[in-house]
């Protein structure tokens, strides 16, 4: 029986707000705000994203946000397989 696992790609927020635009392309999401400490990203629905600087931003297979938060949280969640 072969194991079957779903497929994501994670970026670190570093203080760029257009890599992580970028990384989410062809998604719904526009930027509300980004000071030194996290950037705000606001879905289809207007529903807040927030990222820590140093934070992850975990994206699906068709550049969905899957997931967002600290690194940390991201380690603490995440298994990175290269």
């Amino acid at each position: 029986m072969a194991t079957v696992t779903p497929h994501y790609e994670s970026v670190q927020y570093t203080g760029d707000a257009a890599a992580v635009l970028a990384f989410l392309d062809g998604a719904e999401y526009t930027l509300s705000s980004e000071t030194p400490e996290r950037l705000v990203l606001l879905d289809g629905e207007g529903t807040p994203k927030t990222i820590p600087v140093n934070g992850w931003v975990v994206r699906t297979w068709n550049h969905e946000l899957a997931w967002q938060g600290s690194n940390t949280a991201y380690l603490a969640q995440w298994s990175v397989v290269s």
